[in-house]
């Protein structure tokens, strides 16, 4: 993972203590932060009253309210891009270069937290190139190499002393591919769904949830964490290359769900949460009407004050960012405040036009707002639904084991069994709870109500097996054992294949 946010929180514990209270302090400090840089970029482009809106709408985003009580890096994250979208509006005139090098310190922090941000800054430079008039070309030269520079400073040192203590170039972190597959092979869906044998939210497991492990078993040599990353992203390109058709109808799925008004649950589930607090179920702002506000706001400024499309560009940049992995909404929640800019100045040019009296001037930006409303609220793929459902029981089961309170684990997982028996994490953490507490006889059944549902799941038939040789079937262990080999090698011949 990115170094960035466990430094930021390992200062915090040291000045406060190490404590949740001190995290949550240190992220509603982050989140007022923002709330006021959101403010001065909408009245440096639009002027002091669509600032007031920007803020209100940035401060009355539940979702954001949501996930400074998690540690969790995006309140860190979303504090830094709206400093760097300050930053870029400040350094836009040509006396004012020298904010480009500071631009570039917080790109390199951003990389920092998240990877995908060091390639949205890349896209959004490119394109920035591209269209720059043959007079300005020289002025968007000089402005991207300051930021590289102010980038370099910041993760140079980073990508040093990942070298040094691994012996691996590892630029900043070396999960980029396991994620990329994650997001393109067969059973993607635009969501995070897991690879049989990396198991990212198992108690116990290695820190990269076995995603080196598994690639070195399939490759058949040792790989390093580079290595292996490298073979992951080989093999979704090797998937994106043989299916070219499901590429562009999964890139384009990802598309709609990273626009859509549903909050995608991963770790964090939002809509379960509302229903447990009052302060979130009377947020009066959704990502949905956000998006479609904003849009319109977009195509309202982009003729009108060119300063503007910096910031659809950079909005722009990071939203392709996120197509190639896969959607959540804690990744695309970077897109609210670049949004909420353009949602407050579209609500102040639909009120001017209305005490004017201009009926072109508001029937037609309100049309287009609600038509897009609709098209955001029009999408939601049943399967994230009632996963984010399966999450409630789920999810307290996940905790409690984390916690080691192993018997409310076993009652939650009953429970999400009972209500969702095809959940196949549920039924893999209920048996190996079982196995764990040495019911053997209880957690055979489970492990095969798995096999049922996913037959090559080679982590859940490795456990059956050794459940197998405890109650004494030695015979069927030793046949699971044999079909485990036979998965794991014509597994890895795929894969082989794939990478070529």
């Amino acid at each position: 993972m990115g170094p960035l946010y466990p430094h930021a929180l390992s200062i915090v514990y040291r000045l406060l203590g190490t404590s949740v209270a001190a995290a949550m302090i240190f992220q509603m400090l982050l989140g007022s932060g923002t709330t006021c840089l959101a403010y001065l970029v909408g009245r440096n482009l639009f002027g002091r009253s669509t600032g007031i809106v920007t803020a209100v709408l940035v401060g009355g985003y539940g979702y954001l309210l949501f996930l400074e009580r998690h540690v969790l890096a995006e309140p860190l994250l979303l504090f830094l891009l709206n400093l760097l979208t300050w930053l870029i509006l400040r350094a836009d005139p040509h006396s004012r270069r020298r904010w480009y090098p500071l631009a570039g310190l917080v790109v390199g922090l951003l990389s920092l937290g998240r990877g995908s941000y060091l390639a949205a800054a890349v896209l959004a430079s490119i394109v920035w190139l591209i269209r720059s008039r043959r007079q300005d070309l020289r002025r968007a030269v000089t402005a991207v190499a300051l930021v590289a520079l102010g980038t370099a400073l910041v993760v140079l040192p980073v990508t040093w002393r990942n070298t040094v203590r691994s012996g691996e170039f590892v630029l900043v972190s070396a999960n980029g591919g396991i994620n990329y597959y994650i997001g393109n092979h067969d059973g993607a869906d635009g969501t995070f769904v897991g690879v049989p044998g990396v198991e990212f939210f198992q108690p116990g497991t290695p820190v990269d949830g076995g995603s080196i492990a598994l690639a070195e078993r399939r490759a058949g040599h040792p790989l390093g964490s580079s290595g292996a990353s490298r073979y992951w992203l080989r093999a979704g390109l090797a998937w994106n290359r043989e299916h070219p058709a499901a590429t562009i109808g999964l890139w384009g799925r990802k598309l709609v769900m990273a626009l859509g008004s549903y909050e995608i649950p991963q770790i964090e589930n939002y809509d379960w949460a509302r229903q447990g607090s009052s302060l979130l179920r009377i947020d009066g702002v959704r990502f949905g009407w956000l998006v479609a506000l904003g849009l319109v706001g977009m195509a309202l400024a982009w003729s009108k004050v060119p300063r503007s499309r910096t910031v659809v560009l950079l909005a722009g940049a990071i939203l392709v960012s996120l197509l190639p992995f896969f959607i959540t909404a804690r990744y695309r929640i970077a897109l609210a405040p670049l949004l909420a800019v353009f949602a407050a100045h579209t609500l102040l040019s639909i009120w001017r036009s209305l005490r004017a009296g201009t009926l072109r001037g508001w029937l037609l930006p309100t049309g287009a707002v609600g038509v897009v409303l609709v098209l955001v609220n029009l999408y939601q793929p049943a399967g994230i639904q009632a996963g984010s459902e399966q999450l409630r029981e789920y999810s307290l089961g996940v905790l409690a084991v984390k916690e080691q309170r192993l018997d409310a684990a076993l009652h939650h997982f009953e429970r999400s069994r009972q209500e969702y028996p095809d959940h196949v994490p549920t039924l893999a953490n209920l048996g190996t709870l079982y196995a764990y507490q040495g019911r053997f006889t209880e957690a055979v059944p489970v492990f095969e109500e798995v096999l049922s549902l996913e037959p090559r799941n080679d982590r859940v038939l490795e456990n059956y097996a050794v459940c197998l040789e405890q109650t004494g079937r030695r015979l069927e262990a030793a046949q699971a054992r044999e079909r485990l080999r036979v998965i794991r090698r014509t597994e890895g011949k795929r894969l082989d294949r794939e990478t070529r």
